[in-house]
């Protein structure tokens, strides 16, 4: 999964409290997938404090709160991808 197809396709999208997104990625990759919780963190790509790692290659997100999903995808020993 590029996240840079994620960024365009979320652009157009207005997510709402229970919609659920299905995060689809290669394991092999060695990436784990990070919820961010805000904007700040997103920006500056700061990994510290994720609300959730998603780690299978098939994750379900549920959206339980008010707000765009955010996510950053960190691969071992390299900086991340915001999407």
């Amino acid at each position: 999964m590029c996240f840079c197809d994620f960024i365009y396709w979320s652009v157009e999208k207005q997510f709402k409290v229970g919609d659920n997104l299905v995060l689809e990625y290669n394991i092999e990759d060695n990436v784990d997938v990070l919820e961010i919780s805000g904007h700040r963190e997103f920006r500056y790509c700061d990994p510290t404090s994720p609300v959730a790692v998603h780690k299978t290659g098939l994750d379900l997100v549920r959206l339980t709160k008010p707000r765009s999903p955010l996510f950053h995808k960190l691969k071992a020993g390299s900086l991340c991808e915001r999407a």
